[in-house]
């Protein structure tokens, strides 16, 4: 009896856990009728994307911290049910009983998709708004009230517009600025299927003199399946933009020194002229 309690059943459990996560089956759930039963609003279906970590362009310090922040999170989850808060926003509420534990939420485009009010404003409003209040309750609250391991994920393009109190210090985990594409973001193995090659150190040197987002650059790479003449038609598509900034950059200076108006005003200008020239 004693070898099946101590040694038996033990590894039945840890086979059972091995073969659910050989069959476990990535969702990617959106946000469907908010009026419906909990088990309706989202919406869902099978996630079978190739992308991980390693091949997100990305700069491989930030990398390297993101990934160690979520393992400290995943390591840590008695801590964070210690954390308590109470909930405000009633939509908020639902929507965070309505998910499971092992998931992700992101909202996109914070600055867009919440309203911030005065505290005068929202009590007027209710619960029928979503606020800055009812996110903050949301954020506080998310590990206490309901499940493990829940990662949530906002994304903005304009960290000016955002309720001050959103960014205070610890309110969130994990502050990431993904801006213009780097050497270490530049994955021509993704495209090209090649790790090393003897163009690679100009185009560093290039990406590092001219800031194009990783899209901009794998725009590039993907109109040859050809390394040479991939990377060749990136060099050269760099050195375009370069020498369009340089003269656009002069031309601003000439145009203030002749005119006086602001230098900002003139210098902002459409960058699809880069592909035009």
């Amino acid at each position: 009896m004693g070898k099946v309690l101590n040694s038996y059943l033990p590894y039945v459990m840890e086979r059972s856990v091995a073969i659910k996560e050989e069959n476990k089956v990535v969702k990617l759930y959106t946000l469907g009728n908010l009026s419906g039963e909990y088990n309706r609003v989202w919406g869902s279906t099978d996630l079978d994307h190739p992308s991980t970590f390693e091949t997100l362009a990305m700069d491989s310090k930030l990398k390297e911290d993101l990934l160690n922040d979520l393992n400290r999170f995943v390591k840590r989850r008695k801590f964070y049910k210690e954390l308590t808060s109470l909930w405000s926003n009633s939509e908020l509420r639902r929507l965070l009983f309505s998910t499971k534990n092992k998931s992700i939420l992101v909202i996109e485009d914070i600055d867009c998709s919440i309203e911030f009010q005065t505290n005068k404003q929202e009590n007027d409003q209710g619960e029928n708004q979503l606020t800055s209040r009812g996110l903050l309750n949301f954020i506080d609250g998310l590990q206490s009230s309901c499940g493990d391991e829940r990662i949530i994920v906002f994304t903005t393009n304009h960290e000016d517009r955002l309720d001050p109190s959103l960014l205070r210090s610890r309110r969130m985990d994990l502050d990431i600025h993904i801006s213009y594409c780097t050497p270490c973001g530049f994955l021509a193995s993704n495209y090209l299927g090649v790790s090393n090659h003897s163009l690679f150190t100009e185009v560093e040197k290039l990406i590092r003199e001219v800031k194009l987002t990783p899209a901009g650059i794998a725009e590039e790479l993907m109109k040859s399946e050809d390394a040479n003449i991939a990377l060749e038609g990136l060099i050269e598509f760099l050195k375009r933009v370069k020498c369009w900034r340089t003269e656009m950059k002069n031309q601003t200076i000439a145009e203030i020194q002749e005119i006086g108006r602001d230098e900002e005003d003139i210098y902002d200008r459409s960058p699809k002229a880069w592909r035009q020239s």
